[in-house]
Protein backbone atom coordinates (compact mmCIF):
# COMPACT_ATOMS: atom_id res chain seq x y z
CA UNK A 1 0.00 0.00 0.00
CA UNK A 2 1.44 3.76 -0.83
CA UNK A 3 1.79 6.08 1.17
CA UNK A 4 0.04 9.67 -0.37
CA UNK A 5 -0.15 12.42 1.90
CA UNK A 6 -3.49 14.22 1.77
CA UNK A 7 -1.92 17.58 3.54
CA UNK A 8 -4.05 19.87 5.61
CA UNK A 9 -4.83 23.24 3.98
CA UNK A 10 -4.45 25.42 7.01
CA UNK A 11 -1.60 27.79 7.43
CA UNK A 12 0.36 28.48 10.06
CA UNK A 13 0.62 32.42 10.76
CA UNK A 14 4.16 32.33 10.46
CA UNK A 15 3.56 30.81 7.01
CA UNK A 16 0.81 32.88 6.04
CA UNK A 17 3.16 36.14 6.57
CA UNK A 18 5.84 34.18 5.20
CA UNK A 19 3.89 34.56 1.89
CA UNK A 20 2.30 37.59 2.27
CA UNK A 21 6.07 39.10 2.04
CA UNK A 22 6.75 36.93 -0.66
CA UNK A 23 4.34 39.18 -3.20
CA UNK A 24 7.02 41.42 -2.80
CA UNK A 25 10.42 39.21 -3.20
CA UNK A 26 11.66 40.09 -7.01
CA UNK A 27 12.21 43.83 -5.58
CA UNK A 28 13.80 42.60 -2.26
CA UNK A 29 15.86 39.93 -4.30
CA UNK A 30 16.83 42.00 -7.15
CA UNK A 31 20.39 42.17 -6.82
CA UNK A 32 20.77 38.44 -5.81
CA UNK A 33 18.59 37.28 -9.48
CA UNK A 34 20.47 40.26 -11.17
CA UNK A 35 23.90 38.72 -10.48
CA UNK A 36 22.72 35.05 -11.47
CA UNK A 37 21.49 36.76 -14.83
CA UNK A 38 18.50 34.78 -15.33
CA UNK A 39 17.30 35.63 -18.58
CA UNK A 40 13.54 34.46 -17.67
CA UNK A 41 13.22 37.06 -14.94
CA UNK A 42 9.98 39.53 -16.05
CA UNK A 43 10.18 42.82 -14.45
CA UNK A 44 7.73 43.87 -12.33
CA UNK A 45 4.27 45.15 -14.31
CA UNK A 46 2.87 48.76 -14.54
CA UNK A 47 -0.27 49.52 -12.47
CA UNK A 48 -3.63 48.69 -14.15
CA UNK A 49 -3.92 52.19 -15.67
CA UNK A 50 -0.94 51.97 -17.49
CA UNK A 51 -1.61 48.61 -18.64
CA UNK A 52 -4.55 49.78 -20.10
CA UNK A 53 -3.20 53.02 -22.14
CA UNK A 54 -0.55 50.37 -23.32
CA UNK A 55 -1.99 46.89 -23.62
CA UNK A 56 -0.50 46.85 -27.22
CA UNK A 57 3.26 47.41 -25.96
CA UNK A 58 5.31 44.89 -25.41
CA UNK A 59 7.24 44.99 -22.06
CA UNK A 60 11.24 46.16 -22.54
CA UNK A 61 12.04 43.31 -20.84
CA UNK A 62 9.94 41.09 -23.18
CA UNK A 63 11.43 42.16 -25.97
CA UNK A 64 15.10 42.55 -25.24
CA UNK A 65 14.70 38.62 -24.59
CA UNK A 66 15.68 35.71 -27.25
CA UNK A 67 11.92 34.45 -27.80
CA UNK A 68 11.26 32.87 -31.32
CA UNK A 69 7.27 32.87 -30.54
CA UNK A 70 5.93 34.41 -27.56
CA UNK A 71 2.69 35.28 -27.06
CA UNK A 72 2.26 39.08 -25.74
CA UNK A 73 1.11 39.28 -21.74
CA UNK A 74 -1.98 40.65 -23.10
CA UNK A 75 -3.30 37.18 -23.86
CA UNK A 76 -3.75 36.11 -20.57
CA UNK A 77 -4.23 37.25 -17.55
CA UNK A 78 -1.16 35.10 -15.30
CA UNK A 79 1.77 37.74 -13.78
CA UNK A 80 4.04 35.61 -12.37
CA UNK A 81 5.76 38.74 -10.25
CA UNK A 82 2.07 38.73 -8.85
CA UNK A 83 2.33 35.55 -7.55
CA UNK A 84 2.67 34.25 -3.94
CA UNK A 85 3.47 30.88 -5.34
CA UNK A 86 7.76 31.41 -5.92
CA UNK A 87 8.48 28.92 -8.64
CA UNK A 88 11.69 27.55 -9.53
CA UNK A 89 11.76 25.90 -12.89
CA UNK A 90 14.60 23.35 -14.05
CA UNK A 91 14.28 21.54 -17.22
CA UNK A 92 16.45 18.89 -18.61
CA UNK A 93 17.71 19.90 -21.80
CA UNK A 94 20.53 18.88 -24.23
CA UNK A 95 22.48 21.26 -26.97
CA UNK A 96 21.42 18.46 -30.05
CA UNK A 97 17.56 19.88 -28.57
CA UNK A 98 17.90 23.35 -28.12
CA UNK A 99 14.79 23.86 -30.54
CA UNK A 100 12.66 22.44 -27.78
CA UNK A 101 14.04 24.10 -25.03
CA UNK A 102 13.57 27.36 -27.01
CA UNK A 103 9.99 26.61 -27.17
CA UNK A 104 9.93 26.07 -23.27
CA UNK A 105 11.30 29.08 -22.92
CA UNK A 106 9.16 30.90 -25.66
CA UNK A 107 5.93 29.27 -23.79
CA UNK A 108 5.11 28.19 -20.18
CA UNK A 109 9.04 28.40 -19.08
CA UNK A 110 8.09 32.55 -19.35
CA UNK A 111 5.86 32.03 -16.42
CA UNK A 112 8.65 30.41 -13.64
CA UNK A 113 9.67 32.56 -11.17
CA UNK A 114 13.24 31.50 -12.04
CA UNK A 115 13.92 29.46 -14.90
CA UNK A 116 17.09 27.13 -15.53
CA UNK A 117 17.97 24.46 -18.17
CA UNK A 118 20.47 21.69 -17.32
CA UNK A 119 22.34 20.74 -20.20
CA UNK A 120 26.56 20.13 -21.07
CA UNK A 121 28.70 22.51 -22.78
CA UNK A 122 28.62 23.01 -26.87
CA UNK A 123 30.36 24.56 -29.46
CA UNK A 124 27.17 26.26 -30.51
CA UNK A 125 26.59 27.92 -27.25
CA UNK A 126 23.42 28.17 -25.30
CA UNK A 127 21.66 30.20 -27.90
CA UNK A 128 20.81 32.93 -25.33
CA UNK A 129 19.07 30.22 -22.85
CA UNK A 130 19.59 30.65 -19.00
CA UNK A 131 21.74 27.34 -18.84
CA UNK A 132 23.23 25.01 -16.44
CA UNK A 133 25.99 23.37 -17.12
CA UNK A 134 26.63 19.96 -15.69
CA UNK A 135 29.96 18.48 -16.02
CA UNK A 136 28.89 14.76 -16.53
CA UNK A 137 29.01 13.27 -19.97
CA UNK A 138 25.79 13.80 -22.35
CA UNK A 139 24.27 10.81 -22.41
CA UNK A 140 20.13 9.46 -21.22
CA UNK A 141 21.63 7.22 -18.29
CA UNK A 142 23.40 10.93 -17.12
CA UNK A 143 19.97 12.38 -16.60
CA UNK A 144 20.91 11.56 -12.84
CA UNK A 145 23.95 13.56 -12.58
CA UNK A 146 22.03 16.85 -14.88
CA UNK A 147 19.15 16.18 -11.78
CA UNK A 148 21.23 16.11 -8.60
CA UNK A 149 23.36 19.13 -10.21
CA UNK A 150 20.24 20.64 -10.63
CA UNK A 151 18.64 20.58 -7.11
CA UNK A 152 22.32 21.27 -5.61
CA UNK A 153 22.50 24.67 -7.32
CA UNK A 154 19.06 25.28 -6.24
CA UNK A 155 20.09 24.83 -2.19
CA UNK A 156 23.22 26.71 -2.92
CA UNK A 157 21.80 29.55 -4.16
CA UNK A 158 18.32 29.84 -4.44
CA UNK A 159 16.61 28.48 -1.61
CA UNK A 160 15.82 31.57 0.28
CA UNK A 161 14.10 32.90 -3.31
CA UNK A 162 11.81 30.25 -3.96
CA UNK A 163 9.46 28.01 -2.57
CA UNK A 164 8.95 24.72 -5.03
CA UNK A 165 11.35 23.78 -7.42
CA UNK A 166 10.36 21.63 -10.42
CA UNK A 167 12.07 19.38 -12.29
CA UNK A 168 10.92 18.92 -16.28
CA UNK A 169 12.02 17.63 -19.21
CA UNK A 170 12.10 19.52 -22.49
CA UNK A 171 8.92 18.20 -23.84
CA UNK A 172 6.87 18.75 -21.33
CA UNK A 173 4.04 21.46 -21.16
CA UNK A 174 3.10 22.90 -18.16
CA UNK A 175 0.18 25.24 -17.49
CA UNK A 176 1.47 27.34 -15.07
CA UNK A 177 -2.03 28.96 -13.56
CA UNK A 178 -3.06 25.68 -12.45
CA UNK A 179 0.53 24.45 -10.91
CA UNK A 180 0.32 27.46 -8.97
CA UNK A 181 -3.34 27.34 -7.66
CA UNK A 182 -2.68 23.96 -6.27
CA UNK A 183 0.72 24.67 -4.56
CA UNK A 184 -0.83 27.62 -2.74
CA UNK A 185 -2.91 25.38 -0.92
CA UNK A 186 0.29 23.75 0.65
CA UNK A 187 2.98 24.76 2.83
CA UNK A 188 6.45 24.69 1.28
CA UNK A 189 7.94 23.91 4.35
CA UNK A 190 6.14 20.51 4.93
CA UNK A 191 8.44 18.03 2.89
CA UNK A 192 6.36 16.72 0.42
CA UNK A 193 6.88 16.43 -3.46
CA UNK A 194 4.31 16.18 -6.26
CA UNK A 195 3.23 14.89 -9.30
CA UNK A 196 2.00 12.19 -11.92
CA UNK A 197 2.25 9.19 -9.19
CA UNK A 198 3.77 5.34 -10.14
CA UNK A 199 3.00 2.88 -7.95
CA UNK A 200 5.78 0.71 -9.04
CA UNK A 201 9.65 -0.19 -8.04
CA UNK A 202 9.97 2.35 -4.90
CA UNK A 203 8.19 1.11 -2.06
CA UNK A 204 6.03 4.29 -1.76
CA UNK A 205 6.04 5.14 -5.23
CA UNK A 206 7.68 7.91 -6.97
CA UNK A 207 6.90 11.07 -9.75
CA UNK A 208 7.14 10.50 -13.22
CA UNK A 209 9.86 12.60 -14.30
CA UNK A 210 8.35 13.35 -18.00
CA UNK A 211 5.26 15.05 -16.55
CA UNK A 212 7.47 16.76 -13.82
CA UNK A 213 7.74 16.97 -10.16
CA UNK A 214 7.97 19.40 -7.63
CA UNK A 215 10.02 19.44 -4.47
CA UNK A 216 8.79 21.73 -1.60
CA UNK A 217 11.80 24.03 0.21
CA UNK A 218 12.14 22.04 3.10
CA UNK A 219 11.85 18.32 -0.05
CA UNK A 220 15.11 20.21 -1.14
CA UNK A 221 16.78 20.68 1.73
CA UNK A 222 16.55 17.10 3.23
CA UNK A 223 17.19 15.88 -0.22
CA UNK A 224 20.25 18.10 -0.59
CA UNK A 225 21.79 17.81 2.88
CA UNK A 226 20.50 14.03 3.72
CA UNK A 227 19.91 12.23 0.84
CA UNK A 228 23.04 13.42 -2.34
CA UNK A 229 25.99 13.32 0.89
CA UNK A 230 24.98 9.86 1.94
CA UNK A 231 25.74 7.22 -1.00
CA UNK A 232 23.30 4.11 1.14
CA UNK A 233 20.93 6.38 1.20
CA UNK A 234 20.79 7.80 -2.61
CA UNK A 235 22.65 7.01 -5.58
CA UNK A 236 26.24 8.86 -5.81
CA UNK A 237 27.02 7.91 -9.82
CA UNK A 238 26.48 9.90 -12.28
CA UNK A 239 23.79 7.27 -14.07
CA UNK A 240 20.40 6.15 -12.88
CA UNK A 241 16.80 6.61 -13.99
CA UNK A 242 16.39 10.37 -12.67
CA UNK A 243 12.80 10.28 -11.05
CA UNK A 244 12.91 6.29 -9.53
CA UNK A 245 16.27 7.94 -8.05
CA UNK A 246 14.93 10.66 -6.67
CA UNK A 247 11.98 8.65 -5.40
CA UNK A 248 14.54 6.54 -3.78
CA UNK A 249 16.54 9.66 -2.31
CA UNK A 250 13.31 10.81 -0.49
CA UNK A 251 11.84 7.50 1.09
CA UNK A 252 14.26 6.82 2.08
CA UNK A 253 15.02 10.01 4.31
CA UNK A 254 10.97 9.83 4.84
CA UNK A 255 10.19 12.46 2.52
CA UNK A 256 6.57 11.17 1.42
CA UNK A 257 4.68 12.19 -1.66
CA UNK A 258 1.45 14.19 -1.80
CA UNK A 259 -2.08 13.86 -3.80
CA UNK A 260 -2.17 16.01 -6.90
CA UNK A 261 -5.54 15.16 -8.21
CA UNK A 262 -8.49 17.37 -8.81
CA UNK A 263 -10.07 17.43 -5.47
CA UNK A 264 -13.20 18.44 -7.40
CA UNK A 265 -14.09 15.47 -9.83
CA UNK A 266 -10.90 13.01 -8.40
CA UNK A 267 -8.92 13.18 -11.74
CA UNK A 268 -5.73 13.12 -12.73
CA UNK A 269 -3.51 16.55 -12.98
CA UNK A 270 0.01 15.32 -13.99
CA UNK A 271 0.29 13.09 -17.49
CA UNK A 272 3.04 11.28 -18.58
CA UNK A 273 2.54 11.21 -22.50
CA UNK A 274 -0.04 13.82 -24.47
CA UNK A 275 -3.77 13.81 -24.10
CA UNK A 276 -4.69 11.72 -26.96
CA UNK A 277 -2.46 8.87 -25.40
CA UNK A 278 -4.64 9.13 -22.16
CA UNK A 279 -7.89 9.53 -23.94
CA UNK A 280 -7.32 6.19 -25.73
CA UNK A 281 -5.14 4.68 -23.28
CA UNK A 282 -5.23 0.76 -22.93
CA UNK A 283 -4.88 -1.79 -19.81
CA UNK A 284 -2.54 -2.87 -21.76
CA UNK A 285 0.40 -0.19 -21.83
CA UNK A 286 3.26 0.50 -19.60
CA UNK A 287 1.45 3.97 -18.86
CA UNK A 288 -1.79 1.95 -17.41
CA UNK A 289 0.57 -0.37 -15.48
CA UNK A 290 2.63 2.27 -13.81
CA UNK A 291 -0.09 4.63 -12.91
CA UNK A 292 -0.80 4.23 -9.09
CA UNK A 293 -5.05 5.05 -9.91
CA UNK A 294 -5.75 3.67 -13.19
CA UNK A 295 -7.03 6.05 -16.33
CA UNK A 296 -10.05 6.18 -17.41
CA UNK A 297 -10.45 6.45 -21.22
CA UNK A 298 -12.18 9.53 -23.50
CA UNK A 299 -12.75 13.31 -21.59
CA UNK A 300 -12.63 11.56 -18.11
CA UNK A 301 -9.00 10.90 -18.49
CA UNK A 302 -7.64 13.97 -17.14
CA UNK A 303 -9.30 16.72 -15.12
CA UNK A 304 -10.62 20.37 -15.97
CA UNK A 305 -7.56 21.74 -14.55
CA UNK A 306 -4.86 20.05 -15.83
CA UNK A 307 -1.32 20.89 -14.96
CA UNK A 308 0.92 18.92 -17.65
CA UNK A 309 1.33 16.82 -20.57
CA UNK A 310 4.52 14.98 -21.45
CA UNK A 311 5.88 14.19 -24.81
CA UNK A 312 5.03 17.69 -26.59
CA UNK A 313 6.94 18.85 -29.84
CA UNK A 314 8.10 22.24 -29.68
CA UNK A 315 5.10 22.39 -32.47
CA UNK A 316 2.39 21.38 -30.03
CA UNK A 317 3.80 23.54 -27.37
CA UNK A 318 3.18 26.88 -29.54
CA UNK A 319 -0.07 25.15 -31.04
CA UNK A 320 -1.16 24.33 -27.08
CA UNK A 321 0.11 28.05 -26.29
CA UNK A 322 -2.46 29.32 -28.65
CA UNK A 323 -5.14 26.92 -27.49
CA UNK A 324 -5.06 27.81 -24.22
CA UNK A 325 -4.06 31.37 -23.83
CA UNK A 326 -5.22 33.15 -27.75
CA UNK A 327 -8.15 30.91 -28.52
CA UNK A 328 -11.63 32.46 -27.12
CA UNK A 329 -15.19 31.63 -27.46
CA UNK A 330 -18.15 33.37 -28.51
CA UNK A 331 -21.21 32.50 -25.83
CA UNK A 332 -24.40 32.14 -27.31
CA UNK A 333 -25.40 35.73 -26.15
CA UNK A 334 -22.75 37.09 -28.52
CA UNK A 335 -24.14 35.25 -31.28
CA UNK A 336 -28.01 35.92 -30.20
CA UNK A 337 -26.86 39.60 -30.44
CA UNK A 338 -25.31 39.10 -33.72
CA UNK A 339 -28.14 37.14 -35.21
CA UNK A 340 -31.06 39.97 -34.06
CA UNK A 341 -28.83 42.84 -35.51
CA UNK A 342 -28.71 41.42 -38.75
CA UNK A 343 -32.35 41.18 -38.94
CA UNK A 344 -32.75 44.51 -37.47
CA UNK A 345 -30.55 45.72 -40.38
CA UNK A 346 -32.68 43.04 -42.61
CA UNK A 347 -35.86 45.11 -42.07
CA UNK A 348 -34.40 48.43 -41.87
CA UNK A 349 -33.03 48.22 -45.08
CA UNK A 350 -36.59 46.11 -46.54
CA UNK A 351 -38.32 49.22 -44.90
CA UNK A 352 -36.22 51.85 -46.88
CA UNK A 353 -36.45 49.72 -49.98
CA UNK A 354 -40.12 49.36 -49.51
CA UNK A 355 -40.83 53.25 -49.21
CA UNK A 356 -38.33 54.34 -51.82
CA UNK A 357 -40.39 51.94 -54.23
CA UNK A 358 -44.13 53.47 -53.06
CA UNK A 359 -42.63 57.15 -53.52
CA UNK A 360 -41.30 55.65 -56.94
CA UNK A 361 -44.95 54.33 -57.63
CA UNK A 362 -46.31 57.50 -56.54
CA UNK A 363 -44.39 60.01 -58.35
CA UNK A 364 -44.71 57.81 -61.55
CA UNK A 365 -48.40 57.75 -60.76
CA UNK A 366 -48.56 61.85 -60.56
CA UNK A 367 -46.33 62.10 -63.66
CA UNK A 368 -49.18 60.09 -65.76
CA UNK A 369 -51.76 61.73 -64.31
CA UNK A 370 -50.45 65.58 -64.96
CA UNK A 371 -49.53 63.82 -68.91
CA UNK A 372 -52.94 62.84 -69.12
CA UNK A 373 -54.29 66.25 -68.02
CA UNK A 374 -51.72 67.88 -70.19
CA UNK A 375 -53.27 66.02 -72.83
CA UNK A 376 -57.01 66.66 -72.63
CA UNK A 377 -56.48 70.12 -72.45
CA UNK A 378 -54.85 70.23 -75.38
CA UNK A 379 -57.55 68.17 -77.32
CA UNK A 380 -60.18 70.65 -75.15
CA UNK A 381 -58.32 74.01 -77.12
CA UNK A 382 -58.56 72.18 -80.81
Amino acid sequence: MHRILVMDKDFSKEMALSYKSALNWNTEQESTVSALENPADIKEDEDEEEEEEEEDVEDDTESNKTYRYHLSNKFHKFKVNQSPVRLLCLVLTQPAAHLRAQAVFDTWGSRCTLLYFLSTKSEEGDHGLPVLHNPAKENYQNLWSKTKYGFQFAFDHLLDQVDWVMKADDDTYVIMENLHNMLAQHDPEFPTFFGQHFGVIVDQGYMSGGSGYILSRKAVELVVTKAFTNSSLCRGQDDGTEDVEMGVCLSNIGVHPSSSRDQKRDEETFFPVHVWHMMTVENTSWVYSYMSKKPETGFDCCSERAISFHYITPEGMYETEYLIYKLKLFDMTDIRENVEKRINQLLTTSSIQLNTTQEIETETGNRKQKTGNNKQESGNRK
